[in-house]
């Protein structure tokens, strides 16, 4: 199996571009060789250390591996607690993550394979497939952080715009297989009626885009899904803000 990153040769970009200018988002198959998409869904599922991260306001906490194996069950099951009352009266998220982008510019864990999608991202192949879908010439960054929703995992109703950070576009490289709906674990967008006016299903070899801001959720995953919500996500910038990260 290659490690090398490709996108897939047979995208019609010009077809990409129009389903993209009728909503400012979109849902790409198959946006991956086939080699390549198994590669990253290899190195995702069975190579990566996972992080819990949970947000207290504005605060997000950060469990590592190794204090995750020292907490309790009961410990376990009052921070979800805490989280899904915290969730009742504003933006609330739980679920795993491995902060690519955070690891990469801090020169840590260099090896994996993950390290080498996130330059993917910022090549030029995929920048330039940014620029020709969405029409907006002056994107040059992309930062990343792989997920993984289990059951009891959400992310509540939000709209990505930061003051400062030139946010233009997020998007959502799926890696999950057979995924059913009635799991949960949906990318939701509302509408100005609050209504939910589209979504995606996870799945594999696929790319969510969306311009920013536009409000959107992942929709809680059931307490009875058997498998686990993969993805590679971020945003897509007008600025390179890595100089400015504390390292």
């Amino acid at each position: 199996m290659s490690n090398e990153i490709k996108l897939n040769p047979a995208l019609d970009r010009l077809a990409l571009k129009k389903a993209f200018d009728v909503n400012r988002r979109i849902h790409i198959p198959r946006i991956l060789t086939p080699d390549s998409a198994e590669r990253v869904h290899r190195a995702i599922t069975t190579e990566t250390d996972w992080h819990l991260v949970f947000n207290e306001g504005d605060k997000t906490h950060t469990i590592y591996p190794e204090q995750i194996k020292l907490l309790s069950a009961e410990k376990i099951q009052k921070i979800r607690e805490a989280v899904l009352g915290q969730a009742r009266e504003g933006f609330q998220f739980m679920y795993n993550d491995y902060n690519i982008y955070d690891y990469y510019l801090n020169g840590k864990n260099m090896d994996h394979f993950l390290h080498r999608f996130h330059e993917f991202l910022n090549s030029q192949e995929f920048l330039g497939l940014v620029r020709e879908i969405t029409g907006v010439e002056s994107v040059k960054f992309a930062d990343s952080q792989a997920t993984a929703y289990g059951p009891g995992h959400f992310l509540t109703l939000h709209h990505d715009e930061v003051q400062g950070k030139n946010r233009k576009f997020a998007y959502v490289f799926n890696f999950t297989r057979n995924w059913q709906l009635d799991w949960g674990g949906i990318l939701q967008f509302l509408g100005k009626d609050g209504n939910v006016e589209g979504g995606f299903v996870p799945c594999f070899n696929a790319l969510n885009m969306f311009e920013v801001p536009q409000d959107h959720a992942v929709s809680y995953v059931a307490p009875f899904a058997p498998e686990v919500r993969y993805s590679i996500a971020g945003w897509i910038r007008e600025t390179d803000d890595s100089h400015l990260v504390k390292k």
